[in-house]
């Protein structure tokens, strides 16, 4: 009898003492899948972090690269690319979602803008020519004072088109018929506006290229960036649906390289991910 509970006791304290040692076991596995789940979430959380820095990132970088993609579009299409390219570029602006209305505006803006240059130097010819009382001063403020009316009409003609314009969308990609036809008409009554500011404009040339006078050929050499930037804009008109063409095609090409770069970013992380929840369960079911 004494035996029996010699051993029993033996049995209980062996028995007590082995699941004290898998409980101590069990215990520093826990520890330790706790600590790789925190060094694993850790380590997924700084991948999104580091992620998400790249795509802001790579947002503005494909911001920039549109734009000047959107603009080189429009600009080749033109008979002067090289005077196009850096004048619509500033302002068109990059750091915001640049559309095809945005470069056409901008083109009409840039030809405003040196039209309103060249008629207060036609003004300021003008002034200095009334000054002066030979016969040549005379018949040299005639001719300037003829061009300053037609810089002025061709000024007018433009700034009812930037009205127009930005009414509507001139270079919408995705229209429907319906909303084609009204853009199609509104175009038509676009044209002949821009196309009698640029006649305007080459009629202002020929006066002054029978002049020569200082005064009249420093107008003259100012009409040039005027009358190609006018003409630039005949030319985003007469190509628009080459240049929509193209357009629709980078918006395609772009829409692929999304659509890779989302697979390729799945394909590389996706398996920390599912470590990360094979450590979670195995934690809670040895817990």
């Amino acid at each position: 009898m004494d035996d029996f509970q010699t051993t029993s006791k033996l049995n209980l304290i062996q028995h007590h003492q082995s699941s004290s040692s898998t409980i101590k076991k069990n215990q520093i596995l826990i520890r330790v899948f706790f600590c790789l789940i925190i060094l694993l979430a850790l380590f997924t959380g700084a991948i999104i972090i580091n992620l998400v820095y790249k795509y802001n990132i790579s947002q503005q970088k494909l911001r920039t690269d549109q734009h000047r993609e959107l603009v080189r579009v429009f600009c080749y299409m033109t008979r002067h690319p090289d005077s196009c390219l850096p004048a619509v570029s500033m302002y068109a602006t990059p750091y915001i979602q640049t559309s095809p209305d945005d470069v056409f505006n901008a083109s009409l803006q840039v030809a405003i803008k040196e039209l309103h240059s060249l008629t207060s130097l036609s003004r300021a010819l003008i002034l200095k020519s009334g000054e002066e009382v030979d016969t040549e001063s005379i018949r040299n403020g005639s001719a300037l004072f003829s061009c300053s009316s037609l810089i002025d009409d061709s000024l007018n003609q433009l700034n009812k088109s930037l009205t127009v314009s930005a009414g509507f969308s001139v270079f919408g990609t995705g229209l429907n018929p319906d909303e084609e036809t009204a853009v199609q008409d509104k175009i038509k009554g676009m044209k002949p506006w821009i196309n009698d500011a640029w006649r305007d404009l080459w009629s202002c040339f020929g006066i002054l290229e029978k002049e020569q006078s200082t005064a009249g050929i420093e107008l003259r050499n100012g009409m040039q960036n005027p009358i190609m930037y006018v003409g630039n804009i005949i030319d985003f008109l007469e190509n628009r649906d080459r240049i929509l063409g193209e357009i629709r095609f980078q918006e395609l090409m772009a829409d692929h390289c999304d659509g890779f770069e989302y697979l390729s970013t799945l394909v590389l992380y996706a398996p920390q991910y599912f470590v990360l929840i094979f450590l979670l369960c195995l934690f809670f079911r040895m817990y």
